[in-house]
């Protein structure tokens, strides 16, 4: 079965560039004849308005305590009629010869411990880029990078944005808004005026998590290029009782286009149907009182249609004067259509007369057959089959096989308007052979829009899906995805093709920008996704920037995210674009430990690299052991200076250089460049630096997991020597060569400790099971204050959300511990054998590791998430083997 929209927000519980265009260009749209519409158009002036302070100095907002989470409602199933026919559109070339261009970077993005204490499945990740930053939304958290990933702010909640917003409707005493980080978000950067857009749902019960009418939508549009500035805040009140669920947006000149799937609070929250609204961009460029137009079509479409997206603009080119925006979706036919094709809407939006605003079509583009309907099962048994897409030592996640993924890219190129979109298949070669359909659809002049060309890209077993397609300026065409297979662990890649390839092809292959280490548990209930988001860079209009979600060991609700950028060289322009990128031996690394570097050196074209060159920088302290290279000569032992010679487009050389690693702990920072004698299109993928942390786990107190000074809310202790402040993790050598964990934290203070309070570090077991999922060490003081240390297991929640009555996550004694509390240092210090923990062992992930504290509570009484008045940020330790 397909797998349907749902989403987690659950209670953590113990589980853990060139200017903008001339705004003169895009006023009002002139009046044009517009087919009859589907609907009457209800036009609505925002809830509420105002201009924030200065982004950079709001308060960041966390996520409140002691909350539960929600499940979403669900679009209708479409049937599964089993087996069907190969996939026609397929492409089996081998992409064993990449020619796609390497990663120009990659770097970290938002995590799911980020929305800690609520940890949500999935993340819908997603980005855009402007001249100088990228701004990265994961479900309910935002953070601000530059473009080499450096973070300028965040990870913080969405809700931020609407702190300090007037009193209005909504909540009675906070606007939905403020009070509401409900999720869905999306983040646009606006070529046109050079401003940002973010987005996200809110409700009346947003503070509960529970969708209560009215449904809101929150807009927030940056008053300048800067987003850590001050924006333009609006509450846009859609429905009284239609929730609006899964909104996409589309940057248009005339308005900004939402689309989303509608669910009825009346009847249960059954799918009503699909709705449309335009937001009157120009308004809320300037900040003034703005309009919305909203086609709320669940009489006229009825829930047979839904999973639309609008048409958002890449390009300097504008659209055709008064052109309506575009929004499509696919359909099978196995869900009552006459064949498998793309339906096409038209919205005209008249902001001189709203009443002449129109919703209209459906035009139906014949595709290629396809089946939208995996064969999937329903590990966690909670009634919906969404483990779809294997992967190792995982039971499979959702496809979101049912709509058509972000973004519906536009262009207006070369004589001809172009649009870009990909989804998920089932390729059948054998049945549940997940691949990526895509397209390019043209229209030129007053002709309709047809099929240029088609295919889906499922070159080999492994599975594609979780797409996001675009077009750079030159006419290349790439997609970003999720890769992996049974014996795979997902990860991120891409694939794409030259204007000038066969139709059809993504004939450049593929490259993984970042694989995985680990799969989602059947904890996670089959969540991936919902989205992702390739972008283009408007300093150039060639560079593509994709995020997406990997997972870093197995486990649930511990997603990452990555972001990461490529460019086809010959979009910039003649030159010899010479790129980089560094691999290493993975952490940990201990004191000592031999260290590779691998330096992948490419010329990616379009012409011949004459003087190649590579000068490699090594980390202080380091000992340089040997190296080798695939062509030319190297040299240097703190400095590796190498000549490659003449490189044709397309060559590449490898460079290794082994090294060993400080006799102490370090950070070591590692710099390869690359050069050649022709001008470089793409300087961006010249530098290749990577970080590592090198690690002494056998000298106490070990390796520092997690570093916790905030005392923003909810991370507030009521008394100082209950605050957690650090905690490390050693495996200190043992003369009666027992294996032990030693685990050190230091508090807020100094002093004695307060009677009746309870110190834990928790971790997932390796191999959970009905009565226990995680393991902990702690150290508890009864009413005199006198400590004792303890060991134990941790059950599992009663239910997904925890019930209030029976929320689980109760810790059960297994035994004493050894430890020791400094009154002088306020550092407590437990040790425990690893074989009482599940007796694991070099290699083993204590997973989802965080420390807590529970203020007066009785030694051995129940402990619950709600009872902690501090916890540390989640994280992760991976045993190296005791000294």
């Amino acid at each position: 079965m397909v797998a349907p929209r749902r989403f987690f927000a659950l209670l953590a519980a113990f589980a853990l560039a060139a200017g903008p265009l001339s705004l003169h260009a895009m006023g009002p749209s002139p009046t044009v004849a517009a087919a009859a519409s589907l609907a009457a158009p209800i036009v609505r002036n925002a809830a509420l308005h105002d201009v924030s302070g200065p982004l950079a100095t709001l308060p960041p907002v966390r996520p409140p305590v002691g909350r539960e989470g929600i499940v979403e409602p669900e679009r209708p199933e479409v049937p599964d009629l089993g087996p069907q026919a190969p996939d026609p559109a397929r492409q089996t070339a081998p992409t064993s010869t990449s020619a796609m261009p390497a990663p120009n970077l990659t770097f970290e993005g938002q995590r799911d411990a980020d929305n800690f204490p609520f940890l949500v499945e999935p993340p819908d990740p997603n980005i855009d880029v402007g001249p100088n930053h990228v701004i990265q939304t994961v479900n309910i958290t935002f953070a601000v990078y530059d473009k080499k990933g450096s973070i300028l702010l965040g990870p913080t909640n969405i809700n931020t944005l609407w702190q300090t917003f007037g009193v209005g409707s909504g909540d009675p005493a906070t606007p939905a808004c403020a009070v509401g980080n409900s999720g869905d978000p999306i983040v646009q950067y606006d070529q046109l005026a050079d401003r940002w857009m973010i987005s996200q749902f809110a409700f009346g019960g947003s503070a509960a998590f529970e969708p209560v009418g009215p449904y809101y939508e929150c807009i927030a549009v940056s008053t300048s290029p800067d987003p850590l500035g001050t924006w333009n805040r609006y509450e846009f009140m859609i429905s009284a009782t239609k929730f609006d669920d899964y909104p996409h947006f589309g940057v248009w000149p005339d308005a900004y286009y939402m689309s989303i799937n509608q669910f009825d609070e009346t009847q249960d929250f059954a799918f009503a149907g699909p709705g449309a609204v335009a937001f009157e961009r120009d308004k809320m460029l300037r900040g003034e009182q703005a309009r919305m137009v909203y086609f709320d079509l669940s009489t006229s479409l009825g829930t047979q249609y839904g999973g639309q997206l609008p048409a958002d603009l890449d390009g300097r080119t504008l659209p055709p004067a008064g052109a309506p925006n575009v929004f499509a979706e696919a359909d099978d036919d196995a869900g009552g259509f006459a064949s498998d094709r793309l339906d096409l809407f038209n919205f005209h939006v008249d902001w001189a007369n709203t009443a002449n605003s129109t919703y209209s079509g459906p035009t139906a583009v014949n595709v290629a057959a396809f089946d939208s309907v995996f064969p999937c099962a329903d590990v966690d048994g909670d009634g919906a089959e969404r483990n779809c897409i294997p992967g190792k030592d995982g039971p499979g996640v959702d496809a979101i096989s049912d709509r058509i993924m972000n973004r519906l890219t536009y262009r207006n190129i070369a004589g001809h308007e172009a649009l870009v979109v990909t989804h998920t298949v089932d390729v059948n070669n054998p049945e549940g052979h997940a691949g990526l359909r895509w397209y390019e659809l043209r229209k030129s002049g007053t002709s309709g829009w047809t099929i240029f060309q088609q295919g889906t890209y499922a070159p080999d077993a492994e599975h594609r899906w979780m797409g996001s397609a675009a077009m750079d300026h030159a006419g290349n065409i790439a997609i970003g995805y999720s890769l992996s297979s049974p014996t795979m662990y997902p990860a991120i890649a891409y694939a794409g093709r030259l204007a000038t390839d066969p139709l059809g092809q993504l004939a450049q292959g593929e490259v993984v920008m970042f694989q995985g280490t680990g799969s989602e548990d059947s904890g996670g209930g089959g969540r991936w996704g919902d989205y992702t988001s390739l972008v283009l860079d408007p300093s150039n209009d060639c560079t593509f920037w994709y995020t997406n979600e990997y997972y870093e060991t197995n486990g649930s609700f511990d997603w990452h995210t990555r972001t990461g950028s490529f460019t086809f060289p010959g979009c910039l322009g003649a030159g010899a674009d010479m790129g980089v990128t560094t691999t290493t031996t993975p952490p940990p690394i201990r004191v000592g430990d031999p260290i590779t570097y691998t330096l992948a050196v490419a010329n990616n074209g379009p012409d011949f690299a004459s003087s190649a060159g590579l000068v490699d920088t090594l980390p202080a302290g380091v000992t340089f052991l040997s190296l080798t290279t695939t062509a030319g000569k190297c040299s240097g032992t703190a400095t590796i200076t190498c000549k490659l010679g003449t490189m044709a487009r397309g060559a590449a050389a490898t460079v290794t250089i082994n090294v060993r690693a400080p006799a102490r702990s370090a950070t070591l920072v590692n710099t390869a460049t690359v050069s050649s004698g022709k001008k470089d299109p793409n300087p961006a993928n010249n530098t290749s630096r990577v970080t590592l942390d090198v690690v002494d786990t056998c000298t106490p107190p070990g390796v520092l997991v997690a570093d916790d000074t905030s005392d923003t809310a909810p991370n507030v202790s009521p008394v100082a020597a209950t605050d957690l402040r650090k905690l490390w993790v050693g495996e200190p050598h043992q003369a009666d060569a027992v294996a032990r964990l030693a685990f050190t934290l230091s508090l807020g203070g100094p002093g004695a400790l307060p009677p009746g309070s309870q110190w834990y570090v928790m971790w997932n077991r390796p191999i959970a099971d009905a009565t226990s999922d995680r393991n902990y060490v702690a150290m508890k003081t009864d009413a005199a204050g006198a400590a004792s240390f303890e060991y134990g297991s941790i059950s599992p929640p009663a239910s997904i959300p925890p019930s209030p009555t029976n929320p689980g996550n109760l810790p059960t004694r297994r035994g004493s511990a050894v430890g020791s509390y400094d009154a002088a240092t306020g550092v407590l210090s437990i040790t425990v054998p690893t074989s009482v923990i599940d007796a694991v062992g070099p290699g083993s992930a204590l997973g989802q590791l965080q420390a807590r504290a529970f203020l007066a509570r009785a030694d051995g009484g129940p402990v619950t998430q709600a009872a902690a008045t501090d916890f540390g940020p989640i994280t992760l330790y991976r045993m190296v083997g005791n000294c």
